[in-house]
């Protein structure tokens, strides 16, 4: 053999050994947010050597924590003041098994743990669908039928955005750099980061428009508040940062990111400690959230699974963090197409190709599911017998349109795809755009409200028949950005006229009172569990279609207070609204004012502790029907035969001059 030809194998072969020594010594990092309970803490911990060592006076855990492979011992949440927060670190070792053997042998100290290994995750998948047909907008010659589709020029006819209204990006690092970014402040402690997925994010939301350069944001006049590059980090330092974004004055936070995944809705997904930083920034700041529900379909067989969960349980996917309680969680919605081509899609296979054609108001890339267990039906060319679609589960809010999304920062940057493919990461934004809009219109509204508003006027899209396998896991429907800033503007003035039409909602908590003159609700139908408190100045106007029928789950409790402020929109206490059941009817103040039966037929009967004045009954639209004065009585029985049956509302004065106003039913 040629000396040179086994020198050159003698080499390869010395080269293959070391590199497998090499990835055998190539060490795995585990790491855990551990509660900690009692005096011992994260303090007690020096850093040497890039090692961890246990400096307190516990001579057990000394002996357990420095025979062991600490790499780091630190508190998660040190800058949230909250005492559930506070006694939660974060451990990182090279034993996966520490934290089993921590609980067992130290249970005083070390009363729970949970594993958070690995990196956020981006939702962006590659730019595959093709383009959309060309709309004219400012600056780049693009196609944003997006926007088009969500109605952004109505809602621009009555707000731009406001400076003041701080849209926060915690996706990834913005680059300002960019003409329209070029208003991003970054949380104190950082700068500007060269990212394309938080500059994309950040440009759908709030790309400044009207500027005669690059393209336009949802709210393009809002201001852009970024963390910094998240891709890769644990999460504890991206709730961290989730955190200082609230903290310094984002009114609204974008995460189109997951951290975890879950399978049923309290799957091994959901932690309890990201949770509490949600509630925390929610309840001390009035943070709204929205997250992206996720780009890996909920949907399999038991023997056929997305590459992505292959091997992985059956069931419905929970994408975190979206699917946390206080977080508006978005999925996709088809905006292309308006008509169905009847060559591109028939009942004949094998029907390669004609499947990726995406119909307006669709949620699944094919058109035709018939299996709930698989409703995305035949093998597709990916070869796991599986058509990719988005996350879809019931904790979805509302859905966006996020296939073939322009992306600003590729375009900026000269790359060769400039649309993307399917991901919830870019039809987020989009809501989070919608939402600094109405918070410029309005911003003392709650996430409660917004999210209430969200829903109402979104387009009902779930009783189409091609959406009929999906039913219950694509929330209200498709946002619609004008209705919405259109029905927080009504709200507020004192002229508006507020209205809720074309819609079916069997679910859903909603709680809006303080419409500032009418509420007019027409085609709608609140039926089976779902609740609605409407409280408005003026009036409440049924018209055809309105329909209230809730089951022993639900409730329907409208009502006309005409000492009602503009300054802020309020949330009802539930604690004190009547409730208008549709089997049962619990209407009492306190125990010194009854109101009976109610449900009535014939005889209402009013007994009260003070004497009576008057008694007023008004219709739905706030006109008086019936009116009595000079009782002087502590009780009285109204005669409502002489009533047609529906809703009424009453209105008892007594004579020390207090006012009482409830509904009641005739049957």
């Amino acid at each position: 053999m040629d000396n040179h030809i086994l020198i050159k194998r003698l080499l390869f072969i010395h080269f293959f050994i070391v590199s497998l020594f090499l990835f055998a010594q190539k060490e795995e990092i585990f790491t855990y947010y551990i509660h900690m309970n009692g005096a011992e803490k994260g303090k007690e911990f020096i850093l040497k050597n890039n090692k961890a060592f246990y400096n307190g006076k516990n001579s057990s855990l000394k002996s357990f924590f420095n025979n062991s492979d600490i790499k780091s011992f630190y508190q998660a949440f040190p800058d949230i003041p909250d005492p559930k927060l506070e006694n939660i670190y974060v451990i990182k070792t090279s034993y996966k098994q520490l934290c089993k053997d921590l609980l067992k042998k130290f249970p005083t100290y070390y009363v729970k743990a949970n594993d958070i290994t690995g990196g956020i995750t981006m939702l962006s998948y590659p730019n595959d669908y093709g383009k959309t047909s060309p709309v004219a907008n400012l600056g780049i010659n693009v196609a944003r039928k997006d926007l088009d589709y969500i109605g952004a020029p109505n809602a621009w006819n009555i707000t731009t955005g406001s400076s003041n209204i701080k849209v926060g990006i915690s996706d990834t690092g913005v680059n300002n750099a960019l003409a329209d970014l070029e208003k991003t402040n970054y949380i104190s402690g950082y700068g500007s980061t060269n990212a394309a997925h938080g500059s994309n994010v950040a440009a759908l939301a709030a790309a400044q428009g009207d500027n005669g350069v690059g393209t336009v944001g949802v709210c393009y006049d809002c201001g852009i508040l970024a963390a910094p590059s998240n891709f890769g980090y644990t999460s504890d330092v991206v709730y961290s940062q989730i955190y200082k974004l609230a903290s310094q004055g984002a009114k609204v936070i974008n995460m189109s990111w997951l951290n975890s995944l879950g399978y049923g809705p309290d799957g091994h997904g959901f932690l309890q400690e990201e949770q509490d930083v949600i509630d925390y920034c929610v309840n001390n700041f009035g943070t709204i959230f929205v997250a992206a529900a996720g780009n890996i379909s909920s949907f399999s067989t038991p023997t056929l699974h997305h590459p992505n969960l292959s091997g992985g349980p059956f069931g419905t996917l929970y994408v975190y963090p979206a699917s946390y309680n206080n977080v508006i969680s978005v999925s996709l919605v088809n905006d292309l197409n308006t008509e169905l081509n009847s060559d591109s899609f028939c009942c004949t296979t094998p029907l390669i190709g004609a499947l990726y054609d995406r119909i307006e108001d669709s949620v699944s890339p094919q058109i035709d599911g018939t299996d709930i267990n698989n409703p995305l039906g035949i093998s597709g060319s990916n070869g796991y017998g599986l058509i990719y679609m988005a996350t879809l589960n019931p904790k979805v809010d509302i859905l966006a349109p996020g296939y073939n999304q322009f992306e600003y920062w590729d375009y900026s940057n000269n790359q060769e795809f400039i649309y993307n493919g399917t991901s919830t990461s870019y039809a987020a934004p989009l809501v989070t755009g919608t939402i600094g809009l109405m918070l410029s219109v309005n911003p003392c509204l709650t996430g409660p409200e917004v999210e209430d508003v969200l829903q109402l006027v979104s387009k009902d899209i779930e009783h189409m028949p091609i959406n009929a396998s999906f039913f219950g896991m694509v929330g209200s429907g498709k946002l619609e950005t004008g209705n919405s800033v259109q029905f927080v503007n009504e709200m507020m003035k004192a002229d508006g006229i507020a209205v809720i039409k074309d819609h079916v909602f069997y679910r859903f908590d909603f709680n809006l009172i303080n419409f500032m003159n009418n509420l007019v609700i027409e085609n709608v139908s609140f039926i089976d569990s779902a609740t609605v408190t409407f409280k408005a100045k003026n009036s409440i106007v049924l018209l055809d279609g309105a329909l209230f029928e809730p089951n022993t789950y639900g409730f329907i409790d409208l009502s006309i207070d005409g000492a009602l402020s503009s300054n802020c929109l309020q949330v009802a206490n539930s604690q004190n609204s009547f409730k208008i059941e549709k089997t049962k009817v619990s209407d009492f103040v306190d125990t010194n004012f009854l109101l009976f039966p109610n449900p009535t037929n014939d005889v209402l009967n009013i007994k009260n502790k003070e004497y009576l004045s008057t008694v007023s009954i008004l219709d739905v639209t706030g006109k008086i029907i019936y009116f009595i004065k000079n009782i002087n009585s502590k009780e009285l029985q109204l005669n409502t035969s002489i009533f047609n049956s529906g809703m009424y509302f009453i209105k008892i004065k007594m004579q020390s001059g207090e006012v009482i106003s409830k509904k009641i039913i005739k049957n």
